[in-house]
């Protein structure tokens, strides 16, 4: 259990130093909130999304999984609903 925790420590603050080092060399971390519409599905949100990521090189099916994470709560291990609203965070470069 030691292990484990120590490995999340390390993680999270290798994490927060890639974001000060991210955020240093000219990228902005946005977060954004989309209304989900009735022909929306979690890759169509996603394609249209990533088009914004200019900070970094993301592929759709880590940017995907990126939004369902964020968004767990309100989508679970399913696909998005009508109304829903999400948070989508990506980078954008100044």
């Amino acid at each position: 259990m030691k292990i484990v925790k120590h490995t999340i420590t390390v993680i999270m603050k290798i994490a927060v130093l890639l974001v000060i080092v991210v955020t240093q060399c000219g990228y902005t971390y946005v977060t954004e909130t989309y209304t989900v519409t009735g022909s929306d599905t979690l890759q169509s949100i996603a394609e249209r999304f990533i088009t914004k990521n200019t900070g970094t090189v993301r592929e759709i099916r880590e940017f995907k999984e990126g939004i369902r994470e964020l968004n767990f709560d309100v989508i679970g291990n399913g696909d998005v609903r009508a109304g829903e609203t999400l948070k989508i965070t990506y980078w954008e470069a100044d």
